[in-house]
């Protein structure tokens, strides 16, 4: 029996309390580890990973099964790129279905973070269907934490910025803040855009 999907995801940016509650139960965390030292990706219902920073996360879903991953940015994960790539879509048929790529940052002393978000960001274009991505936090102390629920096709997320005046973080909770977070954002066709259950529209 298929999920009754229909390939338009939600996505929704939530408080940290929300993301927490999204995540409490029966959600497997995926870590990021270099490629051959340690697990970065996994086919799962429900899954989540924290802490994106220089780093690029994301997953693919063809509405029968997900699979998240969690990718660091390191030569040793530039240099294997093509390889993290066949491992992050070896379950699914071309085109893929749906896809969410979220992170990366432009610093002097991450210089593979944007080269292996904007390279497989690349590879992944080619073959799908629908893609949405958060492309290169703005703010150089900016992080995220992604959940991703099959059965409800939804991704929950949780990014947060400095407040340097009051020195502490808080999330993203309009529009304007979502679009001074990110460089570039683009939100496919058949995904919905959510801030705190609240359906918003990035023109206009």
């Amino acid at each position: 029996m298929q999920n009754n999907i229909t390939f338009t995801s939600n996505i929704n940016f939530v408080s940290e309390r929300m993301f927490r509650k999204a995540t409490y139960k029966h959600s497997e965390y995926i870590p990021f580890e270099n490629f051959g030292e340690g697990k970065f990706s996994s086919v799962t219902s429900n899954f989540h990973t924290m802490g994106i920073r220089t780093c690029t996360a994301g997953g693919i879903t063809d509405g029968e099964k997900a699979k998240g991953f969690h990718i660091r940015d390191s030569y040793e994960n530039i240099t294997n790129l093509d390889k993290i790539y066949k491992i992050i879509t070896e379950p699914f048929e071309k085109p893929f279905k749906n896809i969410l790529l979220i992170g990366s940052k432009d610093l002097f002393f991450a210089p593979y973070s944007q080269k292996i978000f904007m390279n497989l960001k690349k590879l992944l274009m080619k073959n799908s269907q629908n893609f949405s991505y958060f492309q290169t936090f703005a703010f150089n102390s900016s992080e995220a934490h992604i959940h991703y629920n099959l059965p409800k096709d939804t991704w929950t997320i949780n990014a947060q910025i400095f407040n340097r005046k009051k020195e502490n973080y808080y999330s993203i909770s309009t529009k304007e803040d979502l679009l001074r977070t990110f460089e570039d954002i683009s939100i496919g066709k058949e995904d919905k855009l959510f801030i705190n259950g609240e359906e918003i529209q990035l023109e206009g």
